[in-house]
């Protein structure tokens, strides 16, 4: 074919001219861009607990004014121990080198309640000591209101007639008051030998309000 001669157009070309049909332009493969990697999230910034076990970050002051503010809980506790130290007098032997410290709390009588808000106030909320320090008395704080609870039930089982004097009811009421005392008890002793080790005891019940009330222990 000479050059400057039009191409012959095609049969399917002639069809489309008589249709009115515009002819396709040939398409061109458009690039694709290239993947964008998914978006990786900065990094959140990891706060490293104090740890427990790293006894040299506390004082040994701290260590044992943490340990003495559980003598609070464990002072008021010792009004439901009777029934067990009338069955079992050898445990008594237990709260032995305390006995000088149990006869001047409870000579006190109702000014004993100053050493609850001298804990609660001086140490508990007291913003110059170590959290550590606040975390521990507000557990013992936190403890020793619990023990309003055995006293609402014990009011219970007075009732009108006083207390039970046998039967199924004074078995109940015997149950109770040792169990109160055993929790506050082991709760005490648990809390005052942990701090001692510079650990940090997590109470049950008891744990999670003074978290708030010091704005959290040793983290």
């Amino acid at each position: 074919m000479a050059e400057g001669e039009e191409k012959p157009k095609s049969t399917l070309d002639s069809l489309d001219a008589l249709l009115g049909i515009e002819p396709e332009l040939e398409e061109k493969p458009t690039p694709r861009a290239p993947p964008t990697p998914p978006a990786v999230p900065p990094p959140s910034p990891v706060v490293k607990p104090l740890e427990t076990s790293d006894v040299a970050a506390l004082d040994i002051s701290d260590k044992v004014l943490s340990s003495v503010v559980y003598l609070l809980p464990l002072l008021d506790g010792l009004r439901y121990s009777k029934f067990l130290l009338a069955q079992y007098p050898q445990f008594a032997l237990l709260l032995a080198p305390l006995q000088p410290l149990i006869q001047f709390y409870y000579g006190l009588g109702f000014l004993n309640i100053g050493f609850f808000f001298a804990i609660y106030l001086g140490v508990s909320r007291n913003q110059s000591l170590s959290r550590y320090i606040r975390f521990n008395a507000s557990q013992a704080v936190v403890l020793d209101i619990l023990l309003i609870l055995p006293d609402v039930v014990n009011a219970m089982f007075t009732g009108i007639n006083g207390p039970p004097t046998g039967g199924p009811m004074l078995e109940l009421k015997i149950l109770f008051n040792n169990t109160a005392f055993f929790f506050v008890y082991f709760s005490a002793c648990y809390g005052a030998l942990a701090c001692l080790a510079g650990k940090e005891p997590r109470l049950p019940l008891v744990s999670e309000a003074a978290d708030r009330q010091s704005g959290g222990g040793m983290r």
